[in-house]
């Protein structure tokens, strides 16, 4: 092969080279694009805009179809996710629905209202407890002028709706704190009517100790049985404070 056919087969070498790299840049290309304006999800955005804690409604709604690349993770394409449900900060028209700006679902009844207490972690009862048990609440009066001193039932037979892990009142000393919360205390969360949460509430300020009886998957006791419990009952004789 002389120097002239050398140098013609190098450059035909070249030029398929350079003609596979084109290739490559070519394909590289179309498959990004492809990714961007190519394959399309539909999700979910609002036609106007909404206020925070508004109700969702099926008018509020329309489909907006974007890139797959681009989707949210969080993005919701079902309208049943969202139909019902409230937005927990204003969302402008336009922008597209994700699970993160709904309030969290609850089975809350418009006549509950969820109210938590801190039990101590040792003798308040919350040891072994779970969201769903069925509880009693009990009050012991000490110190309330006028009263006597007693454990009264508070609530019969309420649902517990969440149970915190123990923690420590910073602002209590080592025994109890100025309003009887004790330094080493469990949340518990319970789920009552309005005049009970009224009355666990006045007991969580003003009784000297608040306890959570855990009941009986299947219980058969009669609340009008849970009366004041108190000296009387001891043999004794209930004396009021503030009494001779």
């Amino acid at each position: 092969m002389n120097p002239r056919q050398r140098r013609g087969m190098v450059l035909i070498i070249i030029a398929v080279l350079g003609a596979i790299a084109v290739f490559a840049g070519v394909s590289s290309y179309v498959s990004n694009v492809n990714t961007q304006v190519g394959s399309k999800v539909a999700v979910l955005a609002l036609k106007k805009s909404r206020s925070a804690f508004a109700v969702i409604q099926q008018s509020d709604l329309k489909t907006v179809d974007v890139p797959k690349r681009w989707v949210d993770p969080h993005a919701i394409t079902d309208p049943s996710q969202v139909v019902g449900h409230k937005l927990a900060v204003k969302v402008s028209s336009g922008s597209t629905l994700t699970s993160d700006v709904l309030v969290a679902p609850t089975d809350q009844t418009q006549h509950q209202r969820f109210i938590t207490i801190k039990v101590d972690a040792v003798t308040g009862g919350a040891t072994n407890l779970h969201p769903g048990d069925s509880v009693d609440a009990y009050a012991v009066y000490a110190d309330v002028e006028g009263l006597s001193k007693q454990v009264r039932v508070l609530v019969h037979d309420v649902k517990v709706v969440a149970v915190s892990a123990p923690q420590t009142d910073q602002g209590s000393s080592s025994s109890k704190g100025t309003n009887g919360s004790p330094a080493n205390y469990i949340a518990v969360t319970l789920a009552l009517t309005a005049e009970d949460s009224l009355a666990v509430t006045y007991a969580s300020a003003f009784a000297a100790d608040l306890r959570i009886v855990k009941l009986p998957p299947v219980s058969n006791q009669d609340p009008s049985d849970d009366g004041p419990y108190d000296a009387d009952k001891l043999g004794g004789k209930a004396v009021p404070e503030g009494s001779k």
